[in-house]
């Protein structure tokens, strides 16, 4: 933890994968023997739930100081994750609720993160018969938002570039002709559900997203290969576009930094996901998302306080804001101050009466911009980047091509 704390940075320590003696009665069934042969990584939960719970407390409590993050468990959604079991939301709703209690109990300071779901449509009748997003509903219905604090999502590409929109993809194939269970953009259907469940107020948190680079000869199930450049370029382009278009998106994890353990079976593709080789030699994606990350912080749309790394402290009454967006307001100004933006003269204005909000500048274009601000005393504590809404055609359009293919599917039955 020393050299973490050196290196400013948190750990998320994800907890599952119980020992096989607490989970004896569950690995002992000819169900779960069946579904191991098939997968030698199944694992499910432990036949008492409590005792994850106090696993999960003693972690805690043991750490608190050092750590803060504890995500509860991993796919639950998936059948080989959960004893070969048919996934069951309201089971895990009881299990999440039990391990997030011990451990606030344990350390009041804990963050709970949900388990990030496995992307699927409910077309595969033995593994995942629910799509993530039913099950999330569920464990909603369940009674188990107040027994986490973010939600956890996982964002592969799949070979998409980052600024793919399209929610399904068509598939030569007759089982699944529509394919709608990864997409760039699935992320926005995840957080529909915390919204329609009153749960907007929490941030979602990518787990893992990356692309895999694999040489053309080694055959896998995510979608087209990129090459190493285009790595660091979809990875980079996935970190901006959230940035633009998603205020409620937080930390987003990068899988995976390198191939632990021994050298990777040069056959197994999953290595390819790495950033760096097994050798610790940085791979152009690394050195993309280094020379990124050295730009600085900028903060999109949204509200951040004024603890966001793009404010900037650069004398003792002056700050920098660095923004992505169409307009600037800040909140809780008392007192005059002076503004310049993106490198012009500087200007005064003073707060305005009974209100906490103060706008600096509207209409700008839709681009990185940069604010300096000159304040005595006590700076605001907060600041809110705008951007324009679409324009309403753009929403318009669909309706209609939806609607154009109702029309048109009832004119052929019409004449059947």
């Amino acid at each position: 933890f020393s050299e973490m704390q050196r290196l400013d940075l948190q750990p998320i320590v994800r907890i599952d994968r119980p020992p096989q003696w607490a989970r004896a009665s569950s690995n002992g069934t000819e169900r779960f023997q069946n579904g191991l042969r098939e997968n030698s990584a199944s694992t499910g939960p432990p036949d008492n739930y409590q005792d994850y719970a106090d696993f999960v407390a003693a972690v805690a409590a043991r750490y608190r100081g050092n750590l803060r993050f504890i995500q509860i468990w991993n796919e639950p959604n998936l059948a080989y994750e959960w004893n070969w079991i048919l996934p069951e939301p309201e089971r895990f709703a009881e299990l999440l609720t039990l391990a997030a209690t011990a451990a606030r109990q344990a350390n009041p300071e804990v963050v709970i993160l949900f388990p990030s779901l496995s992307p699927t449509d409910g077309l595969e009748p033995r593994i995942a018969p629910l799509s993530e997003l039913e099950y999330l509903n569920r464990v909603y219905q369940a009674g188990a938002r107040s027994s986490f604090d973010i939600m956890s999502a996982q964002a592969y590409g799949l070979g998409q570039p980052p600024d793919e929109h399209r929610y399904v993809r068509p598939r030569l194939l007759w089982q699944r002709p529509i394919d709608t269970r990864i997409d760039v953009s699935r992320v926005v259907l995840l957080r529909e559900v915390m919204v329609h469940n009153g749960d907007a107020g929490k941030a979602v948190w990518i787990s893992e997203f990356g692309y895999v680079s694999a040489p053309a000869e080694l055959p896998h199930s995510w979608g087209a290969s990129v090459s190493e450049e285009q790595k660091g370029a979809y990875l980079v382009g996935q970190l901006e576009r959230a940035r633009k278009e998603w205020p409620w998106m937080g930390v987003m994890n990068v899988w995976m930094l390198r191939w632990g353990g021994a050298a990777p079976d040069p056959r197994d593709p999953t290595a390819y996901f790495a950033i760096v080789d097994h050798d610790f030699t940085p791979k152009p994606a690394y050195q993309a998302l280094q020379t990124y990350i050295a730009k600085g912080a900028v903060a999109g749309p949204g509200l951040h306080a004024w603890s966001h790394p793009a404010v900037r402290q650069i004398a003792d009454d002056t700050w920098e804001i660095r923004f992505t967006g169409q307009a600037l307001t800040l909140v809780d100004v008392r007192r005059p101050f002076e503004y310049a933006l993106d490198g012009g003269a500087f200007q005064s204005l003073t707060p305005l009466m009974e209100r906490r909000l103060r706008p600096l500048a509207e209409r700008l274009p839709d681009q990185e911009h940069s604010a300096i601000i000159r304040i005595s005393g006590a700076p605001p504590t907060a600041l809110i980047v705008e951007r324009q809404q679409p324009s309403p055609i753009w929403q318009i359009i669909p309706a209609l091509l939806v609607l154009g293919l109702v029309l048109a599917c009832a004119q052929l039955l019409r004449r059947s």
